[in-house]
């Protein structure tokens, strides 16, 4: 194709030609990049999927995750700064202890992941929730004899 830089020496035919070929050219360009758009949401999707544990092996979620050798649980990261606090602490003053002395976590909901974690520390009495306060603490027992049932 000629170069549009001399449009003024081409003819009405040569001109009329050179446009329909960019647009020709222009809709292959919107096309390809639909596919390759659709493309990219299916291999996200995939990601995804894999980052959660999943996959074709037939691993349900959280399967195949381990933690760091050494590394701390989060139930102790938890019991560790409801221990240091002398007041009951809300989930995010939890969260935000717990980050502080070192828990580290892939997941992008790491609230939810401590929200879950006092629940289920409530209901074994390891932790005490003051719902006027919205904050938890140590049951009575835990922090008088230390223990982390």
């Amino acid at each position: 194709m000629p170069r549009a830089g001399g449009l003024e020496s081409l003819s009405i035919g040569e001109v009329q030609k050179l446009l329909k070929w960019k647009l020709g050219r222009l809709n292959e360009l919107k096309e390809e990049r639909r596919r390759l758009r659709q493309e990219l949401r299916r291999i996200d999707k995939e990601l995804k999927r894999l980052a959660r544990g999943g996959g074709r092996l037939g691993l349900g979620a959280g399967a195949g995750r381990a933690r760091i050798r050494g590394e701390k649980s989060l139930r102790e990261f938890i019991v560790e700064a409801l221990q240091k606090s002398r007041k009951g602490l809300r989930p995010s003053e939890i969260l935000e202890a717990i980050t502080q002395a070192g828990y580290r976590t892939a997941s992008d909901k790491p609230y939810t992941l401590v929200n879950q974690a006092l629940v289920m520390l409530k209901k074994q009495g390891v932790v005490e929730h003051d719902r006027e306060t919205r904050t938890y603490r140590l049951a009575k027992e835990t922090a008088r004899d230390g223990r982390e049932s």
